[in-house]
């Protein structure tokens, strides 16, 4: 997963809705662009996007692969091709998740969701993976703005609240040498690892259930792993930016990566 430029405005977008996640560690929010009460889902809605997910998020993660390396390219067209074909029914049980007459900022969000998986179809024809999996990250991010401004809490739209500063500091650990760490960039690294602890905590408080996301017990025991590797992660993070050491510093800020991506996949039917 990679983060898409403009990176300012996308940040700026992120951590706002990120703190506003945060602000909800243990109960769903109560908040819309309007400032009216939350709206509420069916009974089943977190199931129903859930089984979405299962299939969106295979094709997401199996497109960045495919991007760098032409051995996963098969896997990736066989994921492109089952949420092309889902998507009909996906759209559907979405649309229909919140009753009748649904938010209309959910319908359009939906909406927007069906553009790109079609814009995305399309730049696999090409091929150009890189274009799918741009395509493909826009729909998490537009359906997650959709369920805050509901006042949905869904768990993976923590994860993906908490993408964008863990991206930030992925990035710095694979691009930057040790001589680029000035005060300034350290500093900047430093707020990153902050906003990623705040959020990281809001994710281990989240009351999770694996079967109301229809999570199988391989799965569940993916996600439980990469949730505690990622706080380990951190945590080595936050002694390597105690320490003088930039190339370990480096280095721990691009190892906070491999364990989130592990813990996001979890919510794929199929092992990307």
């Amino acid at each position: 997963m990679t983060m898409k430029p403009p990176v300012a405005f996308r940040l700026l977008v992120a951590s706002a809705l990120a703190l506003a996640t945060l602000s909800a560690c243990t109960a769903p929010a109560q908040r819309s662009n309007t400032g009216a009460a939350a709206v509420k889902a069916s009974v089943g809605a977190v199931r129903t996007m859930a089984d979405f997910d299962a299939v969106y998020i295979a094709a997401l993660a199996t497109s960045t692969a495919a991007a760098t390396d032409s051995s996963r390219v098969p896997a990736a067209r066989r994921a492109l091709d089952t949420l092309h074909a889902q998507w009909p029914t996906q759209e559907r049980a979405l649309r229909d998740a919140w009753g009748t007459p649904a938010p209309p900022n959910w319908i359009a969000a939906v909406g927007t969701a069906g553009a790109r998986i079609a814009a995305a179809v399309k730049a696999g024809t090409r091929p150009d993976w890189h274009a799918v999996h741009e395509e493909l990250e826009e729909v998490r991010v537009g359906l997650r703005e959709a369920r805050v401004a509901l006042g949905m809490d869904y768990f993976v739209d923590r994860l993906t609240a908490y993408h964008a500063p863990m991206e930030e500091l992925a990035l710095a650990g694979t691009q930057w040498k040790p001589g680029d760490l000035t005060p300034q960039r350290r500093a900047e690294l430093q707020r990153a690892w902050r906003q990623c602890l705040a959020l990281w905590d809001g994710i281990e408080r989240f009351p999770f259930d694996p079967a109301a996301y229809g999570l199988d017990p391989a799965r569940s025991a993916q996600l439980r792993a990469a949730l505690a590797q990622e706080r380990q992660a951190l945590q080595a993070l936050g002694a390597a930016m105690a320490g003088s050491d930039d190339a370990a510093l480096l280095r721990a800020a691009a190892g906070v990566k491999p364990p989130f991506a592990r813990a996001f996949t979890a919510f794929a039917r199929s092992d990307p």
